[in-house]
């Protein structure tokens, strides 16, 4: 079996040392949050909007390593974007801008996706 089907790659352990724009938006325009039943993984995202981009971006996470990781990427990925570009926002993606999760961790990717959605959806 290939090495990167169990290891985290260095842009992924990065995030995870070091995740990126950890809290909250008190004013956000939009708050999505979600969970993975099977993990017990929970996370949430705000969003703040200036005009029709998003300006600021936070999380907060309660699992592993590997959502961390991708909501830390999210976080960093949505800035600069409009809705509708956040809503063509695929896994795949997210999984790509953290060089690769293992097979068994994309599903992490899954549910950053399903957060920025439910952002979207939430947005006032």
């Amino acid at each position: 079996m290939a090495t990167d089907d169990y290891h985290y790659n260095e842009t992924v352990l990065t995030h995870i040392a070091e995740p990126h724009n950890i809290g909250e938006i008190g004013d956000a325009d939009g708050i999505g949050t979600g969970t993975n039943p099977v993990c017990g993984d929970e996370v949430s995202l705000y969003l703040k909007f200036e005009g029709d981009t998003v300006s600021d971006a936070k999380m907060k996470v309660l699992g592993c390593g590997a959502i961390t990781a991708a909501m830390s990427s999210v976080t960093d990925l949505v800035r600069g974007k409009t809705a509708n570009e956040l809503r063509e926002l695929t896994h795949e993606e997210i999984t790509a801008s953290l060089g690769g999760l293992p097979k068994h961790k994309r599903h992490c990717a899954q549910l950053a996706q399903r957060v920025v959605r439910n952002a979207l959806e939430g947005r006032g």
